[in-house]
């Protein structure tokens, strides 16, 4: 299994930090060392991280990856902005097998590591998705194996929202399922799930969502 780190935005919500997104600090610990740390129990799977040439971010990942004790990575720096994560996901091709499984993460979303584990995987797609307020998210309806039956983006379908990591069989099935699907707009990777069978839900509640300063406030002010 490969585990795909998409950091390559412009991190626009954060300006007021004057730092790349994965560089800003919450409660002691960076927007990385938050999401990355949610991983823990993938640490033995080599990780891809797709990251922005502008923000000389190989060093900060390198001493991180140290850190975490992730010993088989590596880092792809682009130069472009992409038109969402999904398309991100494919500068990671050179990296990858077909039939490579592939777990995609972004660095803005701490989940307690102990309800991600390996062993929950199941089917052709495994969306871990969490009780969310507003509409702002990627929405599952499911049903009562966690099988699942509808997903959207920013339509409030059902209370569930995903914590974005998402997981594919395959790097193939991920790219056929780009290269179908009709995009209107920005590219998430949610909507791919709706060209497959056999997709399953985890739900975990333990999640601090670290994307806009707005959320950072409320995460702190909740401690």
């Amino acid at each position: 299994m490969k585990v795909i780190i998409t950091m390559a935005g412009e991190g626009s919500r954060m300006k007021k930090f004057n730092l790349p997104k994965h560089m800003v600090k919450v409660m002691g610990k960076t927007l990385f060392e938050w999401s990355i740390g949610s991983l823990k129990n993938f640490f033995g799977n080599e990780f891809i991280f797709i990251a922005r040439k502008s923000h000389n971010a190989s060093k900060f990942i390198e001493e991180k990856c140290r850190d975490f004790g992730i010993k088989n990575f590596c880092i792809k720096e682009i130069d472009r902005t992409t038109k969402g994560q999904a398309q991100t996901v494919l500068e990671a091709e050179a990296e990858l097998n077909p039939d490579d499984e592939i777990i995609i993460y972004n660095i803005d979303t701490y989940v307690n590591p102990k309800q991600l584990k390996p062993e929950d995987i199941k089917g052709n797609g495994w969306i871990p998705a969490f009780e969310a307020e507003g509409d702002r998210w990627s929405f599952v309806k499911f049903d009562s194996n966690f099988k699942v039956i509808e997903i959207t983006e920013k339509v409030r379908i059902s209370k569930f929202g995903t914590i974005g990591l998402y997981y594919f069989k395959s790097f193939k099935l991920f790219k056929e399922c780009y290269k179908k699907y009709d995009y209107k707009g920005e590219e998430y990777i949610a909507p791919l799930y709706s060209l497959i069978d056999d997709v399953y839900v985890t739900i975990v509640d333990d999640v601090f969502v670290l994307g806009t300063i707005e959320d950072i406030e409320k995460e702190v002010w909740k401690k």
